[in-house]
C-alpha cells in the first residue's frame, strides 16, 4: 500500500468513526436513520443498505445521502464538512508530500526538465531567424501550461448581474468574504484561495493587481 492510498484509508477510517459515534450518540439503528431519511420532501433518501455503505465508505457516498444522513440523526451538515476539514488541514503535509511522489507530479518535472534545456539551447544561438520565430516565448508559454497540470484547479463561476453568484460562493465557503447588494459589488475578476494555497510570495490576505499574472507561476 503506497502513501496515498494509506492516507485515504485513514481518512475514510476516521469519518466511518464520526458517522457511527454520532449515530449511536442519538440512539438510532441503521434502520432508524433510513427511517427518518424523508428531509428533503422528495420520499425517504436511504433505505438501511445505503446507510450502511456511507458508514463503511463515506468517502464514496454523494453528498445528498450524507446531508440526509446527518439530518435523520439531528446533526448539521456545517458540522460534518467543518471536522472533515480539519481532517484534510492536519494532513496537509502528509498529503502534499504524497502528492508529490505521484507519477503526474514526476511527469510534469521531468517535462519541465526537457523544455528548459530545449530554450537554453536555443538561446545559445544568437540567430535572427530563431528570434523571429518567438521560440523562447512559446516555449515558455508551454512550459506554464504544464506546469498547470501538476496544480489545484481554478473553479471559475460566471452569471448575470445580481444572479447570486457572490451569495452561492460565501454560502458554500461558509464566510461572507464577497459582498453582497443589489448593485454591482464584484464586477471584476476576484480570485479565492486558501491561505494553505497562497504563494510565499503573497503576504497580504486581500492583493489588487493591476496587471495580468500566472497563478500557477506565483
Amino acid at each position: 500500500m503506497n502513501n496515498e492510498d494509506h492516507y485515504t484509508e485513514d481518512l475514510n477510517q476516521k469519518l466511518k468513526n464520526f458517522f457511527i459515534r454520532n449515530r449511536e450518540n442519538a440512539g438510532l439503528s441503521q434502520y432508524d436513520v433510513s427511517v427518518r431519511s424523508d428531509v428533503f420532501g422528495i420520499g425517504q433518501v436511504l433505505d438501511q443498505r445505503t446507510v450502511s455503505r456511507i458508514e463503511n465508505s463515506p468517502l464514496n457516498a454523494d453528498a445528498l445521502k450524507i446531508a440526509a444522513y446527518l439530518t435523520a440523526i439531528g446533526l448539521e451538515p456545517t458540522k460534518y464538512y467543518e471536522y472533515l476539514m480539519e481532517l484534510t488541514k492536519s494532513n496537509d503535509t502528509n498529503l502534499s508530500l504524497n502528492l508529490k511522489k505521484s507519477n503526474l507530479h514526476k511527469k510534469v518535472k521531468k517535462l519541465t526538465y526537457k523544455i528548459n534545456d530545449i530554450k537554453q539551447s536555443i538561446e545559445k544561438f544568437d540567430h535572427a531567424y530563431l528570434k523571429e520565430t518567438n521560440l523562447v516565448d512559446n516555449l515558455t508559454a508551454l512550459e506554464l501550461f504544464v506546469k498547470s497540470f501538476d496544480k489545484k484547479p481554478i473553479i471559475g463561476c460566471f452569471g448575470a448581474f445580481d444572479s447570486g453568484k457572490s451569495t452561492l460562493i460565501n454560502t458554500i465557503i461558509h464566510n461572507p468574504i464577497l459582498p453582497t447588494r443589489y448593485q454591482p459589488a464584484t464586477c471584476i475578476v476576484n480570485l479565492l484561495m486558501h491561505t494553505s494555497d497562497r504563494p510565499e510570495s503573497i503576504k497580504a490576505d486581500v492583493l489588487v493587481f493591476k496587471k495580468v499574472f500566472t497563478l500557477h507561476d506565483s
